[in-house]
């Protein structure tokens, strides 16, 4: 079973070697860190079911993220002076 719960022992130093990792790297430097990372990890869980678990969850996530910065944009579009009935 995939755990979305939070698990970690150290939150704040696991982002920081995320972004510290990312430092001064190129944008495809960054990618190629990222795909390799995620394939490491992915051979570490060494599990199918995870892992397709885990992309479910990752997509829906990723889905409602664009759905909710749709709507933000969406309602500053509609609130913005230009659009307003004076």
């Amino acid at each position: 079973m995939l755990i979305t719960a939070a698990n970690l022992d150290d939150p704040d130093g696991a982002f920081a070697a995320l972004i510290d990792a990312h430092r001064n790297l190129t944008p495809d430097a960054s990618r190629k860190l990222d795909a390799k990372l995620v394939l490491l990890l992915v051979n570490h869980i060494g599990s199918i079911k995870i892992l397709t678990e885990a992309i479910k969850a990752a997509r829906i996530a990723g889905h409602l993220t664009r759905r909710a910065t749709r709507r933000r944009i969406n309602v500053r579009s509609r609130s913005s002076p230009e659009n307003v009935a004076h």
